[in-house]
């Protein structure tokens, strides 16, 4: 009889016998599933609706590099650039962007418009500004924001414990 462990008995190996691939691995799937939860609870257990909704604030924002701007013009001591204005995002490039069905995107942006979380324009979709300012999605980007936190410092310690024992590769083959 081996004193070995049976994997398919359902004994999980411990993080220091994981190896540092998978530890990262799972810190990463933990962290996303976390925001997807998170995410979709905003917009009533939908979570293509939310993936939707993130494409669109990430079409929005895609055109601002307001903040490297900032960070330049105070390294130089000078006035802080004026904010620019978001750019429109297309229900076509939403469809894909995150390769869905034309109409289904353009379906899930409508319930986004209906419900006050996007507007429609002339130029296209862009996510309210009242939608992010609403109690609920700040609430939800200080949950993020430590789940981000405890992705970081999880990450950190895998990296760092995982040096003492074996070398990371750079690129994972799976």
């Amino acid at each position: 009889m081996s004193d070995a462990k049976d994997p398919a008995a359902g004994t999980a190996a411990t993080p220091v016998e994981e190896a540092p691939e998978r530890l990262l691995a799972r810190i990463s799937v933990d962290f996303f599933l976390e925001s997807a939860i998170m995410m979709s609870d905003l917009f009533g257990g939908d979570f293509l609706r939310s993936i939707i909704f993130l494409a669109v604030t990430r079409e929005n924002l895609r055109a601002l590099s307001y903040y490297q701007e900032l960070a330049a013009h105070r390294a130089a001591g000078d006035a802080p650039p004026e904010t620019p204005a978001p750019r429109p995002a297309s229900v076509y490039s939403i469809s894909k962007i995150l390769g869905l069905n034309y109409e289904t995107t353009r379906r899930h942006i409508g319930h986004l418009i209906r419900g006050g979380y996007c507007t429609q324009t002339s130029a296209g979709i862009l996510v309210a500004e009242e939608t992010l300012n609403r109690p609920e999605f700040l609430r939800a980007n200080g949950r993020n924001v430590q789940n981000f936190r405890d992705f970081a410092r999880n990450m950190h310690a895998t990296v760092n414990s995982a040096a003492e024992m074996t070398p990371i590769p750079e690129k994972f083959e799976f």
